[in-house]
């Protein structure tokens, strides 16, 4: 077995990147998917008294598990909800982006590769920094209705 030494405030923010880390990978599996890393957040967890952070920890003695206290949870889920938001919109703007570049190449238009996708993709971003969802609309093609645009 190795050893790392952490301070008291380096445990914190381990506490947290292992949180945020399990949470990515199971929050919306029905059943833990990823157990080894669940397994190392609760070891992790139980460790909290000789980092001095008893007052962040639940622990569960019948079951020898530890969580995070709820407050903390709330706090670093809606971290992760900003990220999220921010993911969310780069996603979107790279593959709209994508599309209209293969759409364009495929009708011969005039293109000029990279150059061009990342002109797309940075219309896209700031169309949605401006105004999010509102000018986005499904349409296909042949039922475009005029009073519409």
């Amino acid at each position: 077995m190795k050893k790392i030494e952490f301070s008291d405030s380096q445990y914190k923010t381990l506490l947290k990147l292992a949180f945020l880390g399990e949470w990515v990978l199971n929050a919306l599996a029905v059943e833990t998917e990823h157990v080894k890393e669940k397994e190392l957040l609760n070891l992790i967890l139980s460790k909290n008294k000789l980092f001095n952070a008893s007052d962040m920890v639940d622990e569960f003695d019948l079951e020898d598990s530890y969580e995070l206290k709820e407050d903390l949870i709330m706090e670093y889920v809606d971290e992760l909800e900003d990220y999220n938001e921010d993911i969310f919109w780069s996603l979107l703007a790279i593959k709209l982006s994508t599309r209209d570049f293969i759409e364009a190449a495929t009708n011969e238009n005039n293109i000029n590769g990279e150059d061009d996708i990342d002109k797309l993709e940075y219309l896209y971003k700031k169309e949605f920094e401006n105004e999010g969802v509102l000018n986005l609309r499904i349409v296909k093609e042949d039922s475009i209705d005029p009073k519409l645009n």
